[in-house]
């Protein structure tokens, strides 16, 4: 499965900054995939369940609002707060 970067940075630092397979991002709509290769966009998160896989594990993060640019290559995810599940 192809990689790309992804920046996990909350109000208070970094959180992750690593190579990622898939994204979940929490939306107002609903749940929002990302995969590498992904074309350009901006999403606005809203509080829940960030989901990322890194290596074929798992990890559940919950987040309050924020911002994430999705590019081909790379995702930055700002967040207002982090807490691990």
């Amino acid at each position: 499965m192809e990689k790309f970067i992804l920046n996990i940075t909350a109000s208070s630092g970094e959180f992750f900054q690593g190579e990622c397979e898939s994204l979940t991002l929490p939306t107002a709509d609903g749940q929002y995939g990302v995969q590498a290769g992904h074309s350009p966009v901006l999403v606005a998160i809203h509080m829940g369940i960030l989901h990322f896989e890194v290596n074929g594990e798992s990890q559940d993060i919950l987040v309050g609002d924020g911002i994430a640019e999705v590019t081909p290559a790379y995702v930055m995810v700002l967040v207002d707060r982090k807490s691990v599940v």
